[in-house]
């Protein structure tokens, strides 16, 4: 009887002790990332999935800037298989015979049964990466089943910065110096381009004035004295014909007188003389731009001698020639017995 007793303690105890040791020989890679075994960042792994709901885990560590070029394989049996990243950000890129997805900061794998996929995994921070191969449609596996998952971790080297050279440094800085050139060219430029559209503002502004005069008609009206000059009380020949010219529409200046073969200039204070060389009916022309107007008069020998009353009746056959021999202009008047006073009326250029 206690032979017996003592067999049934031995066989207790022999599986207490056998149990835990078959547990972890059989789960090399435990769920929690925190509790998952820390690899190398290049390395081919294998695992199994052993039951619908079984979830293997790693993680490598990585730095900011590292990608990890990964080849995955899940063994025909699985359904739906997918490789869950998280831990820390990453991007994919140049991913092959896989989909893949982000969701809520983790990136998912989910290459096809049986078919081996590729890509990047490229670190956007440091850390560790945990890797978290399990089923997504665990109730239609078939287990168990094989996965495979093979990493090499590369370093990308930042290029070396290179200092410019001397030359292109005085390069850089002939090309500061043009462009500085170039913008006080244009600000040059634009200075002259001002002043020439105030020029043209005022050319379009005398334009328009001009035409404006054109439009009310362009007529301009001049007022001609003409008397003997000096002491003289009549127009004879050897003497002087004293012109005096006055309008509001021109300055007298403008105007010439043309008498015979010679032209006579007016002056600014609007006086002219004219030397009197022929006998009889003469005539001015008084002349404004491209337009004229005749002014006709009687001149007397120099020797002739007349009383008063028959110089008085010779003065008044002259005003009548006169005002017979001006057609054209607005009136001609006699002032006294010699003096013609004529409104002519000339156009502008």
């Amino acid at each position: 009887m206690k032979r017996t007793v003592v067999l049934m303690l031995l066989i207790v105890i022999s599986s207490t002790a056998v149990v835990p040791h078959s547990v972890a020989a059989d789960d090399e890679y435990p769920s929690p990332c925190d509790e998952a075994p820390l690899l190398d960042a290049t390395g081919e792994y294998e695992g199994a999935i052993d039951t619908p709901e079984d979830v293997d885990t790693f993680r490598v560590q990585v730095d900011r800037g590292d990608y990890l070029h990964f080849n995955v394989r899940y063994a025909e049996g699985s359904v739906d298989p997918e490789v869950a990243v998280y831990g820390i950000e990453v991007t994919r890129k140049n991913i092959t015979s896989t989909d893949s997805r982000t969701y809520r900061g983790d990136t998912y794998l989910e290459p096809d049964p049986g078919v081996e996929g590729t890509g990047e995994l490229w670190a956007e921070e440091s850390g560790a990466v945990c890797f978290k191969m399990h089923e997504d449609a665990p109730s239609d596996a078939t287990v168990p089943y094989q996965w495979r998952f093979a990493l090499d971790k590369n370093s990308p080297t930042a290029p070396e910065f290179t200092p410019a050279s001397d030359e292109l440094q005085t390069r850089a800085e002939s090309l500061e110096s043009e462009v500085e050139e170039q913008n006080e060219t244009i600000t040059e430029l634009e200075s002259q381009l001002s002043e020439r559209q105030d020029r043209i503002a005022e050319l379009e502004s005398e334009l328009e004035e001009a035409e404006s005069n054109e439009e009310s008609g362009g007529d301009v009206t001049i007022n001609v004295e003409v008397t003997p000059a000096g002491d003289q009380q009549n127009f004879v020949t050897g003497g002087k014909a004293q012109l005096s010219v006055q309008s509001d529409d021109v300055d007298p200046s403008e105007v010439d007188i043309e008498y015979g073969s010679a032209t006579y200039g007016v002056g600014a204070d609007g006086q002219a003389e004219v030397a009197l060389a022929d006998a009889g009916t003469q005539n001015l022309n008084v002349v404004y731009g491209d337009t004229s107007e005749s002014v006709s008069f009687d001149v007397q020998a120099s020797d002739e001698e007349t009383d008063g009353e028959s110089a008085g009746q010779d003065d008044g056959d002259s005003d009548e020639q006169s005002s017979g021999g001006v057609p054209g202009f607005g009136f001609v008047t006699v002032l006294g017995a010699v003096a013609l006073l004529v409104a002519v009326g000339l156009r502008r250029d």
